[in-house]
């Protein structure tokens, strides 16, 4: 985790100090209200002071709320610029669960520090001290050093008791992630799991981790008993403290009231610290949290790229080249190094067999990751040269598994182009929509829809199959093609839930579509493109395989014009 990437914390402190104000003011009012008990007066500094201690402490529990909402949207903030700018490769089914936990649980916990934590805590820390200075000057030295005496003994209970309870509750949080990663996986693996082993062997597969989150639980319940007891017992010694000096001092009723109001009103805060190592700890694991999510490896960005690795220098077919996409000694993972050239425009195949990184070298090309040797340069830049906008806005990606989200065929196809006005479905500029759906060969479905392109696509894609899910993809890189200037189009095994017919239908589409740019504007498209078929033609001018580039297409297979 990079600890530099601090959460904005701002916020709560400016709570503390507004909640350590309040409490300030209110000792004063009891200050007050001991004076006028010992040596009378009107009653009207009393209701004064309770007064101005009522606003003040309305006015701070508005701000404490206030602040909490504040703190939320910049946890979410962070959280969100964390996410965005993590390499791809850190998202794991463990991370995943992460960001889960840190979005709907570590968020509002902290949310909670500002709104209701500090407002108790602190006046714990502030009250006592002012209370124990009012006894010293109203009451006597004798009462001010027996009260003093028995507030650090509580507070020593107290501390004594919450650090064995969060000892207690130390595994809680760790024991309901694991938990919460294992029921994440089966959720995204559900069909998978109980048509492989049947419903009754899933969920024994889930149970050793939700029952050590259930032992964690009773292991923290059965600890807060003996906190209770404890902090019962503390919260009295203050008043005890009044009484043994009472009985040794026979004051008059008068002063031993104002001790008695005071010694009282300087222990209560000390009472709300019962259960606070409960507090501490889901407050530090929704911390930890969180920071780990903020703090997920990152690419670097331009003007703080380390040195790179040394890396053997190009082979003579692609000494020279400096447009395009140019690799160079690329390792990842521990892959073959792989020298290649995409030139600009052309059409490059990626084979190899299952797990030799076929889909890792296309991460690499869009800097998803950085190689761990070797350099990926774009049009003679190196990818961390440039800013990761500007080179995001080069391609439009088709992944493996297409991701589809709530809404209309027309939102999904549409999400992430750029804004234009008057624009929307089936009216944006050059009719793209209706281009890219014919592309992918969705128009098909679409007329036999009563809503069209306004057809609902479910939750994640549910209402569509697979092969639909993966033409809609398609779809939406098409659609970013025509209405961005992005130049290299990214497709790994997009045709790989389609039958033979449709996936011809859609390689023939996407070539006519790279041949049509090309001439009516001259626009060169590169296609970079991971495919298993061995059968498919997609015309392709250079093919990538483990590490090397392969000549000109073998006779037969034509090569697309550049």
């Amino acid at each position: 985790m990079n600890t530099a990437r601090r959460l904005p914390d701002a916020t709560v402190t400016a709570t503390a100090v507004i909640c350590a104000l309040v409490a300030a003011v209110e000792a004063v009012a009891y200050l007050v209200l001991a004076r006028a008990v010992v040596r009378g007066g009107p009653p009207a500094p009393v209701l004064l002071a309770a007064g101005v201690s009522l606003l003040v402490t309305v006015l701070g529990a508005h701000a404490g709320f206030l602040g909490a909402a504040r703190y939320a949207g910049r946890l979410y903030a962070a959280l969100g610029e964390g996410l965005v700018r993590a390499r791809l490769g850190w998202f794991t089914t463990s991370s995943r669960a992460l960001v889960t936990t840190a979005a709907g649980r570590s968020v509002p916990a902290l949310m909670a520090l500002p709104a209701h934590h500090l407002q108790v805590m602190v006046p714990a820390v502030v009250v006592p001290p002012v209370l124990v200075g009012g006894l010293l000057v109203l009451v006597s030295p004798g009462a001010a050093g027996l009260v003093a005496l028995s507030l650090l003994l509580s507070l020593g209970l107290h501390l004594w008791s919450q650090y064995r309870l969060l000892r207690a509750d130390a595994g809680r949080a760790d024991a309901g992630s694991a938990a919460d990663e294992a029921t994440l996986s089966l959720v995204d693996h559900l069909d998978l799991a109980v048509t492989t082993v049947g419903p009754t062997r899933t969920l024994a597969s889930l149970e050793p981790g939700w029952r050590r989150a259930e032992d964690a639980l009773a292991t923290t319940t059965r600890a807060t008993v003996p906190a209770g007891v404890t902090a019962a017992v503390a919260n009295r010694l203050p008043v005890v403290g009044v009484l043994v000096w009472s009985v040794v001092t026979t004051p008059t009723a008068p002063v031993l009231l104002a001790a008695v109001v005071l010694a009282l009103r300087a222990g209560a805060p000390l009472s709300q610290l019962a259960l606070s190592g409960l507090t501490l700890g889901e407050l530090s694991a929704a911390r930890r949290t969180l920071e780990e999510v903020v703090g997920a490896p990152r690419l670097e960005s331009p003007g703080t790229v380390p040195a790179p690795v040394p890396a053997p220098e190009p082979d003579r077919d692609t000494a020279g080249v400096r447009h395009g996409l140019v690799l160079t000694g690329v390792t990842s993972r521990g892959s073959d190094p792989v020298t290649a050239v995409v030139e600009p425009g052309s059409v490059v195949r990626v084979t190899g067999p299952s797990g030799a990184g076929k889909s890792t070298l296309l991460g690499l090309l869009m800097r998803f990751e950085d190689p761990e040797t070797g350099s990926v340069t774009l049009d003679g830049t190196p990818l961390p040269a440039i800013a990761l906008p500007e080179l995001m806005r080069r391609f439009a990606f088709v992944p493996q598994e297409p991701t589809l989200f709530s809404g209309s065929l027309a939102d999904n196809v549409t999400m992430g182009a750029k804004a234009c006005p008057g624009s929307g479905p089936g009216s944006d500029p050059g009719d793209a929509l209706a281009t890219a759906l014919s592309v992918a060969a969705l128009d098909d479905l679409v007329s036999g829809r009563p809503d069209g392109v306004l057809t609902d696509t479910g939750s994640q894609g549910s209402a569509l199959s697979g092969g639909q899910q993966q033409r809609v993809a398609l779809a939406r890189a098409v659609h970013r093609i025509l209405t961005t200037d992005a130049n290299y189009l990214v497709l790994d095994e997009p045709t790989a839930a389609l039958d033979g017919d449709t996936a011809s239908r859609v390689i023939d589409g996407l070539l006519e579509l790279r041949r049509s740019l090309a001439g009516a504007s001259g626009r060169r498209l590169g296609v970079i493109v991971v495919s298993h078929r061995p059968e498919e033609d997609w015309h392709e001018d250079a093919r990538i395989t483990l590490g090397r580039v392969s000549g000109p297409p073998s006779p037969g297979r034509g090569a697309a014009a550049r």
